[in-house]
């Protein structure tokens, strides 16, 4: 939503897909999201610039061996900087660092966050990936969808994204905005 709040212009065109596919006429469902292709846009680039945690679970090396050109020795524990991955500029040039979901509508489509893509893994992959990610991912869009085809929203300045430290990744300061109901009265009763 932070992200949303700093570029409005995409706030507005995800509203403007609800507004299309759904109406204003009734809530949004689960179903509805396969219709929705900017704000899945919008999650999965929400997600490659601030993965739910930047380090997967440690990986113990049963034997040794070569990861990208470095020798690791049996016994050695292993890390994924995920966050590190997800930035990289020669996976995600133009502006890795910056929120552009027209991104995975253009030049990386294909690419998802299920685990089956390394370049972008918020959940981790394989066998210690997240086994919530299915469920996750379903919250995420239908709680984000529901919310912004039935408020407007709007804050006072610029959001922070300053990043605490720890295990996942949570802002600094609490995120304040202004709602304002964009659909019928009946529906939010």
């Amino acid at each position: 939503m932070s992200l949303l709040l700093n570029h409005p212009n995409c706030l507005k065109e995800a509203q403007a897909e609800l507004d299309l596919h759904i109406g204003k006429d009734r809530l949004v469902t689960e179903p509805d999201i396969l219709n929705l292709p900017y704000l899945q846009a919008i999650v999965k680039e929400a997600l490659r610039l601030y993965p739910p945690s930047p380090l997967s679970a440690q990986h113990l090396a049963v034997e040794d061996c070569t990861i990208g050109g470095y020798h690791v020795e049996k016994g050695s524990r292993v890390v994924v900087n995920m966050h590190k991955i997800q930035h990289d500029p020669k996976v995600w040039d133009p502006e890795p660092s910056e929120f552009w979901p027209e991104r995975f509508l253009t030049t990386h489509k294909n690419i998802d966050v299920k685990g089956q893509h390394y370049e972008l893994i918020p959940f981790s992959a394989g066998r210690r990936g997240c086994p919530g990610t299915a469920f996750a991912l379903q919250v995420v869009h239908l709680t984000l969808a529901s919310l912004l085809h039935a408020f407007e929203f709007s804050a006072d300045a610029q959001i922070d994204m300053t990043e605490s430290s720890g295990l996942s990744n949570m802002k600094v300061g609490p995120l304040q905005v202004f709602l304002t109901p964009r659909l019928p009265n009946h529906l939010y009763e």
